[in-house]
């Protein structure tokens, strides 16, 4: 049975009763004893995870002595023997709290529990739960969702999963025969086997984003919890949930490693490069607006070709003619042109030299083409000229000392950005130059640093990245064309965007969005816990899902064609996958 079919259903029985965990809330945490580790990490008490656990042992063993059939938070830290009364107090109320910060409404779940209520149902929670009523009280009220009737097993001294008997004080206090009453929950025996063995009806929720090992280290737990407890409010398929589950961690991750790697460099001025940086200075502009110590931070509008053309003039011109040509083979002469923000000359004017609108250039012969390029030598080396006065300009009003370390964020793979960037600096700054990068393929140089390198998850890892860098460079975007310009206008840098390509800011807001939101909940939940995930595994969901090549099926990924600029021509279409 769907969840809408049991919407439907919902309308044949006079009560409905929902399990809490992991059916009505779920918890931010891969694994539920996670939040044993944090406290233990609060408090700095090792082992804490087997001390509470054999605390609990033992009060089970306290009940059965006592004939009772449940236990609560209470009777666990009576028997918490390793701590005095006073750290008893203290760690007893943080991890209630804990538990309150890590759960959220399931969205799968909650428009089934509004949707009865609409209807006029009796909706009642009925839970296994060493936590009394109050904590569920205060549950339903942090997310403003309607107070129902509570049948807790640490408050009504019956369970679920031992014998059902609490689904007869259901039964008695909603004042129905059991016909009458739909349990649901996720647990095979304690709500399905125990609920029907009442005569009550039972629908078994399963929920497949939900993942829960055991023994799961903190980072991970956390990481995928914030995952799986939203992945289902996104649309199947689409641009958000793709870059909730996986843009989001990958995003937060680099940025907690860049602020850790750049210290020791003291950079003065840390330049987020187009597009890639955008995510990554967004997500940092949030973690550091109260840090007023750090460098000068800006989204810096500038790129390779930028930068390369920023380096061309009268006497290097010839060298730079393999560039102006790499990629081109199936672009149009004008597209040649165009790409470096040159006019180029009328259509008809090319067509009567051989170069017909719809004709690549790898049809057309070497001398022909260089030609081409040196008869609007003039035209390109003003479009250099620009460019280099625009850099200039961008660099004086940062205001940096003569001497000032600069750091440039790029996603990375060979580092020629940064080599682009100190070759059109050098005539005019004293600057040295970082470049710090998601992952390089190869490095021998100690200004360049990666989060992925081979040293740091070996050669075949970096080369299954390198094969799969589309993927990367997707999530590394921003919703604006390709930088390819800088110029001055009006005593302002104006940044041009490549014009050939229109389709990035409506590709890229739902990717936007679905970062955004990861940010928002990470960083409200790691606040709360004072806990920040391990960078390395951040990043690893979507490390793995890129090297399997997966993401060439991504429905949403799919919908983008031409997404490489420099590559981009009218005469084909490629699809992200068929960039190799």
């Amino acid at each position: 049975m769907s969840l809408i079919d049991l919407a439907l259903k919902i309308e044949e029985f006079s009560v409905i009763s929902f399990d809490f965990f992991d059916t009505l809330f779920i918890r931010k945490l891969e694994e539920p004893e996670s939040v044993f580790d944090l406290v233990g990490e609060k408090f700095k008490i090792d082992q804490f995870r087997a001390l509470r656990k054999r605390a609990q042992q033992l009060a089970f063993v306290e009940m059965h002595n006592k004939n009772k059939k449940e236990i609560s938070l209470d009777d666990i830290y009576n028997n918490f023997h390793e701590l005095d009364e006073d750290k008893k107090h203290a760690v007893k109320a943080y991890e209630l709290q804990l538990e309150l910060d890590v759960i959220c409404p399931n969205q799968e779940m909650i428009p089934v529990f509004l949707k009865a209520i609409e209807l006029g149902k009796k909706v009642v929670i009925t839970s296994d739960m060493y936590l009394t009523s109050h904590y569920f009280k205060e549950s339903l009220s942090k997310y403003n969702l309607p107070q129902v009737p509570l049948f807790i097993s640490a408050d009504c001294d019956a369970t679920k999963r031992d014998f059902g008997d609490i689904f007869d004080i259901v039964k008695n206090e909603m004042k129905v025969v059991a016909e009458q009453i739909l349990h649901i929950g996720d647990n095979q025996l304690a709500d399905v086997d125990k609920a029907q063995s009442k005569g009550l009806s039972a629908y078994h929720y399963q929920a497949d984003s939900i993942t829960q090992r055991k023994n799961v280290p903190i980072s991970e737990s956390i990481v995928n919890g914030l995952t799986d407890s939203r992945i289902n409010s996104f649309s199947n398929g689409s641009g958000e949930q793709f870059a909730y589950q996986y843009g989001g961690p990958t995003l937060i991750g680099f940025s907690q490693w860049l602020k850790k790697i750049t210290i020791n460099d003291k950079i003065d001025a840390l330049l987020y490069l187009a597009r890639d940086g955008y995510m990554i200075k967004k997500y940092s502009d949030r973690s550091c607006k109260d840090d007023v110590s750090g460098p000068v931070e800006v989204y810096f509008k500038g790129s390779r070709t930028s930068f390369i053309l920023s380096s061309i003039n009268d006497t290097n011109f010839n060298e730079y003619i393999p560039y102006f040509l790499s990629g081109a083979y199936e672009l149009s002469a004008h597209e040649l042109l165009e790409r470096i923000g040159v006019v180029p000359p009328a259509q008809h004017l090319l067509h009567a030299l051989g170069f017909a609108e719809n004709k690549a250039i790898k049809e057309i012969s070497y001398d022909n083409i260089y030609n081409l390029l040196n008869s609007m030598k003039k035209d390109i080396l003003k479009v250099c000229r620009a460019n280099r006065r625009g850099l200039h300009q961008l660099l004086i009003d940062l205001n940096l000392p003569d001497n000032a370390n600069i750091g440039l964020v790029d996603v990375g793979w060979k580092g020629t950005t940064q080599e682009a960037f100190e070759n059109a600096i050098k005539p005019f700054f004293n600057y040295k130059v970082f470049g710090y990068y998601f992952c390089l393929i190869s490095n021998t140089s100690s200004t360049k640093k990666s989060m992925l390198d081979s040293t740091t998850v070996g050669e075949e890892t970096i080369n299954k990245v390198y094969e799969n860098r589309v993927a990367f460079e997707l999530l590394f975007s921003a919703p604006h064309e390709t930088i390819i310009g800088h110029v001055l206008s009006n005593e302002k840098v104006k940044f041009i965007e490549d014009e050939r390509q229109d389709k990035a800011r409506s590709f890229f807001a739902p990717l936007e969005k679905g970062m955004s939101e990861f940010f928002d909940i990470y960083d409200n939940l790691t606040f709360k816990i004072h806990h920040l995930p391990e960078d390395n595994v951040l990043i690893k969901p979507f490390v793995d899902y890129a090297i399997s090549g997966m993401w060439k099926q991504n429905k949403y990924i799919l919908t983008m064609q031409n997404f490489d600029a420099w590559s981009a021509t009218k005469n084909k279409t490629f699809s992200p996958g068929q960039y190799i």
